[in-house]
C-alpha cells in the first residue's frame, strides 16, 4: 500500500511497493493490485502513474496592459500651436490600461476640448504639463473646456487624471460672466471611477470640475483652484462623489453646487471635506 498523505486509489495493477495479506512486502517488479484510497477532492484528480492527487492545471490569466506612452515630441509642447487635433489622434492609438504621460513642464495649446468617451483604465500623468485654452473660445460652448470626459456613445471608467495646469482664457479669471460659463477644466459626463487629483485650475470661464450624466464614484481631491468664473464644483447628476482637501482661491459665483437642471438628475451619497475656501461670488455652498 502507498503511504502519500494525499495518495488516491489507482486502477489495474502496476510495479509497485505491495504488502501482502501477512503483512510481508515485496519490492520485485510482481505486480499486485493496490489498496484502495480515498478519491480525491475536487478539483484535484488522480495522477493514474503516482497514486498522487494533483490540482488542475490553471487557465492563464491574461496579462493587463500596463505600457506606458509618452506624448511624441512632433506634438507642440511649447503652447504655440494648436494640438487638440494632434493629441486626440494619438489618444485614439493608445490601449484601453495604459498611462499616458505628457512632456515635464510642457505646455500644449487646445483650441478645442480633448474629449474622449468608451475608453477604460487609462491614467493620464501630466507631469505638470500645461493645457492651455487658446483660440476664439469665449466659455460659451462645452467644447471649450480642457478635458471633456463625454459618454457617447458610451461612457469612459477608471480614468485618472493628475499633475497637470489647466488653463482657460477668461480675461477675467474669477469673475462670472453670463452666457460665457460653460467652458470647464474638467468636464464629467456620466461614467464610472475617476479620480482627479493634484491638479491646478485658473481662468476658465466657467466650472473648475463639472459632473453630470449620473456619473458614479468620482474622486476630487488634492487640487488647486486659483480661478473660475462660475463654480468650484458643479454636481448636476450624480453620486458616490468626495470632493475633498482641495484649495479653492477665487470663483465667480458658489464654491460648491449641486444644481439638477431637470427632474431625472440629482444627487446622491455626496461627500464635501476639508476643503479651503478663498473668496466667492455666492458662497460656499447652493444646492
Amino acid at each position: 500500500t502507498r503511504t502519500s498523505d494525499n495518495s488516491c486509489s489507482l486502477t489495474g495493477k502496476q510495479n509497485k511497493i505491495c504488502t501482502d495479506s501477512n503483512g510481508k512486502q515485496t519490492t520485485t517488479a510482481q505486480s499486485c493490485t493496490l489498496s484502495t484510497r480515498p478519491t480525491c477532492q475536487v478539483p484535484n484528480t488522480c495522477n493514474q502513474s503516482t497514486g498522487v492527487c494533483v490540482p488542475p492545471t490553471p487557465t492563464p490569466t491574461p496579462t493587463p496592459i500596463t505600457g506606458v506612452y509618452q506624448i511624441p515630441s512632433s506634438i507642440d509642447s511649447s503652447g504655440a500651436t494648436d494640438v487638440s487635433t494632434t493629441l486626440l489622434s494619438f489618444l485614439r492609438t493608445v490601449p484601453d490600461g495604459a498611462t499616458i504621460t505628457f512632456k515635464e513642464n510642457g505646455v500644449y495649446r487646445l483650441d478645442s476640448a480633448l474629449k474622449f468617451s468608451d475608453r477604460r483604465n487609462l491614467i493620464f500623468e501630466g507631469n505638470g504639463a500645461t493645457l492651455k485654452a487658446g483660440g476664439s473660445g469665449t466659455g460659451s460652448d462645452s467644447s471649450d473646456s480642457l478635458f471633456y470626459l463625454s459618454n457617447s456613445p458610451l461612457p469612459n471608467s477608471n480614468i485618472t487624471i493628475h499633475n497637470f495646469k489647466l488653463i482657460g482664457n477668461s480675461p477675467t479669471p474669477g469673475i462670472y460672466v453670463k452666457n460665457q460659463e460653460y467652458q470647464m477644466a474638467i468636464l464629467i459626463r456620466g461614467g464610472s471611477n475617476i479620480d482627479i487629483h493634484d491638479v491646478t485650475v485658473s481662468s476658465v470661464w466657467g466650472d473648475a470640475f463639472y459632473i453630470s450624466g449620473w456619473a458614479d464614484i468620482v474622486n476630487i481631491h488634492d487640487n488647486h483652484v486659483l480661478s473660475a468664473g462660475r463654480q468650484g464644483t458643479s454636481i448636476i447628476a450624480g453620486k458616490n462623489i468626495t470632493v475633498k482637501h482641495n484649495l479653492i482661491d477665487k470663483i465667480g459665483y458658489w464654491a460648491f453646487d449641486i444644481e439638477p437642471n431637470q427632474s431625472s438628475e440629482g444627487a446622491s451619497n455626496v461627500q464635501v471635506l476639508n476643503n479651503t475656501i478663498g473668496t466667492t461670488g455666492g458662497g460656499f455652498l447652493a444646492a
